[in-house]
Order: C-alpha cells, then structure tokens, then sequence
C-alpha cells in the first residue's frame, strides 16, 4: 500500500482535496490583497462564510461542504477559530 510522502496526509476524498486549495486559494488571494495596500501579510485570514461561499460557487452543495468541513476538523487538516478557518500545517 502506497503511502503520503512525509509531512503530507492522504485526501481521499476529491471533495476535501478541493476545500483544501480553496481555502489555500482564498488565503493567497487575502495576502495578495494585504500586501497590496501596504498591510503585513500576516493579517490574512479567510472566514468560514468566504470559504462556504467559494465552495458553492465552485459547485459543492451546502451538505457536501458541511460534511467536508466536519471531516477536515475531525482529522485536524483545518482550524476553526470563529469566524475564521485555516489550514493546520501541524503533522502529527
């Protein structure tokens, strides 16, 4: 059985794998935004609605992101911190 190289987790589902680049996506495009005015990159941070919205834009329905969503905490991919989500670059 083939595994993840190191310091990179499996994605089996095609759906997660996509919430992943657009939360990823979303993020690039707050730091692009930030560094443009001036702003420390480190200010960045995508909201769960934002990352809802792209996801629906991008054909996922409301369930499918919600399961997804569930999932990705539950293995520790993505932080929640109300209101905003972000990628946990922490390997465990």
């Amino acid at each position: 059985m083939a595994s993840a190289p190191p310091g990179e987790k499996e994605i089996a589902d095609p759906n997660a794998a996509c919430v992943l680049a657009w939360l990823s996506e979303l993020y690039e495009e707050h730091k692009e935004n930030l560094r443009k005015g001036g702003i420390p990159a480190i200010n960045a941070h995508v909201e769960l609605e934002e990352l809802r919205e792209r996801a629906t834009v991008r054909g996922l329905s409301e369930k499918a992101f919600q399961k997804v969503f569930i999932a990705l905490l539950d293995s520790e991919r993505i932080i929640y911190e109300e209101p905003y989500v972000r990628l946990n670059y922490d390997d465990k």
